[in-house]
């Protein structure tokens, strides 16, 4: 399940998983960071950047569950409330979206920050089609509604 591969010209060890979508983004020309992270728990974390049209930076956070059954893939910080009226009006814009839109869910997390998340089940040889189909649904969902959450932060103000 762990195979050697060279990071930040050290040897770690990388969740075949991981390594297998890695390949697959490569082969797609997707670009990621080289700097792969651990989570205390032994998941491997990938981070994916995209730039949008509404939206400047979008980043994924991919984490490969070292069972190889399972990928969490969650954008961070898309938007900041500040106050009790824009979690209010941010936050009918988020069951809005959750209503209408399919693979990305969409909520306030601890920080009051507007995050999306997805989540899928996966087998190593299948993580790569998954995890890239995913990320480039992300970036449209995303990109295409980061607007109308803009709009309920800003508005009445």
């Amino acid at each position: 399940r762990m195979v050697p591969v060279k990071s930040k010209q050290e040897e770690i060890t990388m969740i075949r998983a991981t390594r297998n979508m890695l390949d697959f983004f490569e082969r797609k020309g997707m670009k990621y960071s080289p700097d792969i992270d651990t989570t205390k728990a032994g998941k491997d974390v990938v981070t994916v950047t995209y730039n949008g049209d509404n939206k400047d930076t979008i980043r994924f956070k991919i984490f490969v569950d070292p069972d190889e059954d399972n990928v969490a893939i969650r954008v961070w910080t898309i938007a900041k409330t500040t106050n009790t009226r824009q979690v209010a009006a941010v936050s009918l814009v988020l069951n809005d979206l959750n209503n209408n839109y399919r693979w990305y869910r969409w909520y306030l997390d601890d920080d009051r920050e507007v995050t999306a998340a997805v989540d899928a089940v996966i087998t190593a040889d299948t993580i790569g089609a998954i995890a890239y189909e995913l990320v480039q649904r992300g970036v449209n969902i995303i990109d295409e509604n980061y607007p109308k959450v803009m709009k309920a932060l800003w508005s009445d103000q």
